[in-house]
């Protein structure tokens, strides 16, 4: 059992969190026997698991944002990847933190997590040291680990600390990665989650060897979920369905040495915004203060108690920031109220996820809680959430292309097909030519180029043609 004088530690208990994209509830299963040599399986022992956690935002910044503010997007703003940053006048807990003489660090795996967010405020090491390119895409979590033992080693050593891990790993499943035996693994997601699980391994051993382990406050969260069937005419940014805004939550609580290791469940809804809030809860410090609509709960008590349940019935709210980052759209909300799962588009789709857990079958309004939805409505309005409508100029093939296949040398034909049926969708979307005739020029696909001159009238491109060029380019090409 847990003493009182565990559960009151709160002044001197360092924290890491490992906020992970992609990350849903269904990629990690406690009830199968794990690996010895599994970070996943440790927190599976030591940790309490959330099973019904959700994103506050299906895009990284304004999630990480929430994490670190223990507010809403509604609340500090940030609704997407893009401008402006963080206003200075939140404060984040990594600003509580330095104020209790924490020494404080964020760790970066990339884009779109840099100091121009705003996010560095309070930290006194922010690495996001990092420039993109074909052979670095991302910093993968394994070297920002090593970043860490330095910094302890170096700086923090024997000092309580807050600890900030971006990892973007799950994304780029074309990064080759090899096992601790030095066996290459193949291109999967599998893999990188292979390798997700080795490196959070190494971190608890790291912790372990320096005696802080046990009385760390260690965090794994998902900022996003993981679409694996897309839904028809929807994009992944966009979609505020469950599988993209239920994530993995792991939470281990600091603990005495003579404290019996915790691993119960909790089934109850959580935001992560209820988690930002228990960080600042667990540095004993005020809780953010919360909008009386949509309520944040600390989960404080959650994390030494089995049957302090955060409550059953209230609202969280979910969006997605992508249409609105774009110029195509405004926010997309999802809520989330007990089993009731609600989409407020133009024309709103609501769910029961106890007989409908994928959200398959949206419910016919009169068998909804149509009180309780058109409450829901009201206040979404006086927030700014008007009713999701998708511009009509969306050429959603276009923006479909995998990340990795617009940057890959070895993706350049598959790249131009691809492209080719967006161009086929609409012929008339100035970005899709452009991308087509540049890829045809850098391949000399000339019968493609031709045929964007002649669909398009476009007659600058036509003096790239052969014809057009003297006779001895000609015999070279």
């Amino acid at each position: 059992m847990l003493t009182q004088t565990s559960c009151q530690k709160t002044t001197s208990t360092s924290m890491v969190i490992i906020a992970v994209d992609s990350l849903s509830v269904q990629d990690i299963s406690c009830a199968q026997k794990s690996p010895a040599r599994s970070g996943i399986a440790l927190l599976c022992e030591d940790s309490v698991r959330f099973t019904h956690a959700y994103t506050p935002s299906v895009l990284s910044v304004p999630a990480m944002t929430s994490l670190l503010t223990g507010i809403y997007p509604f609340q500090h703003g940030l609704h997407h990847n893009g401008a402006p940053g963080l206003n200075s006048t939140f404060q984040t807990l990594a600003e509580v933190a330095i104020e209790k003489k924490y020494r404080t660090g964020f760790f970066s795996g990339g884009p779109p997590i840099f100091r121009k967010t705003g996010l560095n405020q309070g930290f006194e090491v922010f690495d996001d040291g990092f420039v993109p390119n074909l052979d670095r895409i991302f910093k993968p979590l394994k070297k920002n680990i090593d970043s860490f033992q330095l910094w302890l080693q170096q700086e923090v050593k024997d000092d309580p600390f807050v600890a900030y891990f971006y990892v973007p790993d799950l994304n780029f499943i074309e990064t080759q990665t090899a096992s601790v035996t030095g066996e290459t693994r193949y291109r999967t997601f599998e893999s990188q989650f292979e390798e997700l699980d080795a490196q959070l391994l190494r971190l608890i051993k790291i912790l372990k060897r320096k005696d802080q382990w046990r009385e760390t406050l260690f965090v794994l969260v998902g900022l996003n979920g993981r679409i694996i069937n897309p839904r028809i005419d929807e994009l992944s940014a966009l979609s505020v369905h469950v599988e993209n805004t239920q994530v993995s939550l792991f939470i281990k609580p600091p603990q005495k040495i003579r404290d019996s290791p915790l691993h119960w469940t909790i089934d109850r809804n959580v935001s992560l915004v209820d988690v930002g809030a228990t960080l600042f809860d667990m540095m004993g410090a005020p809780l953010p203060v919360s909008n009386g609509s949509f309520p944040i709960f600390s989960l404080k008590k959650s994390l030494f108690k089995m049957n302090a349940l955060p409550p059953q019935d209230r609202p969280i709210l979910m969006e997605s920031g992508w249409a609105q980052w774009h110029k195509m759209g405004g926010l997309r909300a999802a809520v989330v109220d007990n089993q009731d799962y609600a989409v407020f588009d133009l024309k709103p789709k609501y769910f029961n996820l106890l007989t409908d857990r994928l959200e398959i079958n949206p419910l016919p309004i009169s068998l909804a809680n149509t009180e309780k939805i058109k409450k829901t409505s009201e206040v979404l309005l006086n927030l700014g959430y008007e009713p999701f409508l998708l511009s009509q100029t969306l050429n959603q093939a276009k923006f479909s292309i995998p990340y990795l296949t617009w940057i890959d040398p070895l993706q350049t034909e598959n790249l131009k097909k691809l492209l080719s049926q967006a161009y086929q969708t609409d012929n008339k979307d100035s970005d899709i030519q452009n991308w087509l005739a540049t890829l045809a020029l850098e391949t000399k696909d000339w019968s493609l180029l031709k045929m964007l001159v002649e669909k398009n009238n476009h007659s600058t491109l036509a003096l790239a043609l052969p014809s057009h060029q003297d006779s001895g380019a000609k015999n070279k090409d």
